[in-house]
């Protein structure tokens, strides 16, 4: 078990006195934080598992049939940002399902919902679901959340950021829906990092008195205090103050495993646009990926001298800064007999499904993405990830070399950034700054992208550099004026 596992599972599964627990809820509400890949699924599916395996739902069965069994009553309820990590959920659910009674379903969005809904009339005991296929459900009267009495949250940070906390909200606190209140049900939150608006969300949710803040992550003997920061107190709102910038960096710091090696490579581009096809880049892509990696190379490509060559049976992702980039690199590694598959939002979704499971089954090595498969997605033996220019933010980076060095294993991650990339763009500059810090040994560091960042190691963040930890300069989905609103506009909601 890894260390989460070790501290979350007996936390989960912790009971009051049986005069006091007559509905099987937990003693214990959870926010937990851990590094990427150290196994935060698993810590909240065995504890769901056990309660209802050891449960007989009798007054959920007596109200479906009730219902003439036409509304479903789940009992418990994971709640995920994109649609690829609620079909990895389901999927380890199943395994751990084998030869019982229990059903999960899968609900998200990007396919019709008529096979969803004859899986849901099927039964199912637990719900995995994207917030707004499962709100669809929910105003369709196929489910209610009655007797959910273990609810999760997973990567609550990825999911504010896409804008998704009205829907949560509404979900958790519509009468209509019939979500049992803070007492009546468990409620485990997991999140990469804690900014204040999955605090405020904690705060709300979670139950204050039982709530308990669990931080498994690696900390520097030079920045011991990094422990201290990642989880607040329940109901402690982080507050904006001269540290945050650096309070924030230190949380990615954390979530990053030592056992990745980081690479920053600089190729200089003869094109000065930044919006052209970086050609220079790709070629130098090629040359990372070795022809050992193709299937049938046609090109002479030599070995990198450096050794950042990797193997033709090694699990590369490649990750793209905009869709477009993500066609135009996949189709060109095709064209160079690479075994390529792609993935982005506006692929179908039978489409996004295959390209996953070629991935994972071998049939393809390499996966050229955009961020949907950054976050809490688990691909087996990848040993290498590739950045295809700057990514447009710090925690995008972190989550992107995230999927390989996973469960203690070694992994690669380089960086390729174009001479035209960075400019005068403060935003990149503080990204790359970032980037520099989070390196374990800058001085391996090219002289030009630290030159670009405008990078000395002995300054420490700026107070205004606290919005490079976003994806984009842009104001987030979850602004603190809608955050300090948000009492007053959702009592007009549910009134």
């Amino acid at each position: 078990m890894t260390p989460v596992q070790i501290h979350a599972i007996p936390l989960l599964l912790a009971d009051s006195p049986a005069s006091e627990n007559v509905t099987n809820v937990g003693s214990y509400d959870l926010m937990a934080a851990a590094q990427t890949g150290s196994g935060k699924t698993l810590a909240y599916l065995l504890p769901i598992l056990q309660r209802i395996m050891c449960t007989y739902p009798s007054d959920s069965m007596t109200a479906l049939a009730d219902s003439n069994y036409r509304i479903q009553f789940p009992l418990a309820l994971i709640l995920a940002p994109t649609r690829e990590l609620v079909h990895q959920i389901r999927l380890e659910t199943s395994k751990l399902c084998y030869r019982t009674n229990v059903r999960p379903v899968a609900l998200y969005g990007g396919e019709k919902p008529n096979q969803q809904i004859s899986e849901l009339n099927r039964g199912c005991h637990l719900i995995v679901a994207t917030p707004g296929r499962l709100l669809d459900f929910l105003e369709q009267r196929l489910l209610r959340l009655s007797f959910c009495r273990n609810l999760v949250i997973d990567e609550a940070d990825r999911l504010l950021d896409m804008g998704f906390e009205p829907q949560l909200r509404k979900i958790i606190q519509s009468r209509k829906f019939g979500v049992p209140d803070g007492e009546g049900r468990q409620t485990a939150l997991f999140s990469a990092t804690f900014p204040p608006s999955v605090a405020l969300l904690a705060r709300d949710f979670l139950r204050g008195p039982r709530c308990i803040s669990l931080n498994v992550v690696r900390s520097d003997e030079d920045d011991a205090d990094t422990g201290k920061i990642l989880v607040p107190v329940w109901g402690q709102a982080v507050k904006r103050t001269r540290h945050s910038s650096e309070d924030a960096f230190k949380q990615l710091k954390a979530t990053v495993p030592k056992e990745i090696v980081q690479a920053v490579e600089w190729v200089e581009e003869s094109n000065g646009r930044r919006d052209a096809f970086p050609t220079n880049m790709f070629d130098r892509l090629v040359t990372v990926l070795s022809p050992e990696a193709a299937a049938t190379s046609s090109g002479g490509v030599k070995r990198d001298l450096e050794g950042m060559s990797v193997g033709s049976k090694e699990r590369i992702l490649v990750f793209c800064n905009t869709k477009r980039e993500v066609d135009r690199v996949d189709r060109c590694l095709l064209r160079q007999g690479f075994k390529s598959v792609s993935i982005h939002g506006d692929l179908s979704q039978a489409r996004r499904n295959n390209s996953v499971n070629r991935f994972r089954d071998g049939k393809a090595n390499i996966l050229v993405a955009t961020s949907v498969v950054a976050r809490g997605m688990d691909f087996p033996r990848v040993e290498v990830v590739i950045n295809f220019g700057l990514p447009l933010g710090l925690d995008e980076y972190v989550h992107r070399i995230g999927r390989t060095g996973r469960m203690g294993q070694a992994g690669r991650a380089v960086t390729l950034v174009a001479s035209n990339n960075i400019g005068s763009d403060k935003h990149l500059q503080g990204v790359a700054r970032g980037i520099c810090r989070l390196v374990d040994d800058p001085s391996c560091l090219p002289e030009e992208f630290v030159r670009a960042a405008k990078w000395h190691p002995e300054d420490a963040a700026s107070e205004d550099e606290s919005a490079n930890f976003n994806r984009s300069g842009m104001t987030p989905p979850c602004s603190p004026q809608r955050l300090k609103n948000r009492y007053s506009k959702h009592k007009k909601l549910f009134v």
